[in-house]
Formats: C-alpha cells, sequence, structure tokens
C-alpha cells in the first residue's frame, strides 16, 4: 500500500533504517530480502501496471 501513495518509503528493522528510497527503489527483490528477510517475487498488477509481493 505504501508504494501505492507514497513519495518515499523508510524501512525500518529493529528500530534502525534499513532502506530509504522512492517506491520503485524499495519494490525490489533485492530490497525486499534486506528488508524483511526473505525472497520475495516481485510483479506488475495486472490492470494498474504497479508492483505487487509475494514471498517467493
Amino acid at each position: 500500500m505504501a508504494a501505492r501513495y507514497c513519495d518515499q518509503i523508510v524501512a525500518l528493522k529493529r528500530g534502525s533504517v534499513v532502506a530509504q528510497a522512492a517506491p520503485d527503489q524499495i519494490m525490489r527483490a533485492e530490497a525486499l530480502k534486506l528488508i524483511f528477510g526473505i525472497e520475495m517475487v516481485v510483479m506488475s498488477h495486472p490492470r494498474s501496471g504497479l508492483p505487487v509481493t509475494m514471498p517467493g
């Protein structure tokens, strides 16, 4: 949801900033693995074209 509505995303892990960037930079498999610690698949939503993710 944040990628749809925000200009910048700040991701925290244990109280520390681990990523801060525009949504198109955060919504990448490499960045999401750093943030969440699991492999993520990023794809485009069929209607909106916006990135959506799921565990991969």
